[in-house]
């Protein structure tokens, strides 16, 4: 699941040459189209043929889909090891990292329906996402959308938020979302 839930990403950007799956198409169910072409999965048994197959199927969705607990605690666990994984390339200090994952938003403003949806305990909309800033939130966001402390525990002790937060402008609302978002993380990183 760790090493295949981005494989649609590679003939994603080929073909049209974005990661941004609204102005493409869904690069986890192109993955899944994927690992049934290839057969790479082949050699497992069915039933964790279907595992991987979901996990890779859910691991960015809005929310996951009811199935069984098996399925549901692995798309979980993909789904925080994913987004650690992006919040590391997006803090870091390379700014090719920075820069790669949607360079196509630009600008400081931030919309009121993202802020509106933050402070109502909600992931950001990615329809709402308009501007770098609007971008950085929606990913802040995601503290509504983790599953185990230690994902949170990660998420606090690298400062994620604090990085992110740091990048925004200092306009009304933006240090009201971001202590909130912040006081999330801390209350669930206590498990």
């Amino acid at each position: 699941m760790a090493l295949l839930h981005d494989v649609g990403r590679f003939r994603q950007y080929t073909q049209y040459r974005t990661f941004n799956d609204f102005r493409s198409e869904d690069h986890a169910c192109l993955g899944v189209r994927i690992l049934r072409e290839t057969g790479v999965l082949s050699e497992l048994p069915p039933a964790q043929q279907a595992l991987v197959q979901k996990a890779v199927r859910y691991h960015n969705g809005r929310e996951i889909p009811p199935d069984d607990a098996e399925t549901v605690f692995f798309a979980r666990m993909i789904r925080d090891a994913d987004k650690l994984d992006i919040l590391e390339m997006i803090t870091s200090e390379n700014e090719l990292f920075r820069m790669l994952p949607m360079p196509e938003y630009g600008g400081e403003q931030v919309s009121a329906a993202t802020l509106d949806c933050i402070l109502a305990g909600q992931v950001a909309r990615f329809e709402h996402i308009r501007t770098a800033a609007d971008l950085l939130l929606f990913r802040m966001s995601w503290v509504f959308d983790m599953n185990f402390p230690w994902t949170f525990q990660t998420v606090q002790q690298r400062q994620y938020l604090e990085k992110m937060a740091a990048q925004l402008p200092d306009v009304p609302g933006v240090q009201r979302v971001t202590e909130f978002l912040m006081a999330q993380r801390d209350r669930r990183a206590q498990g």
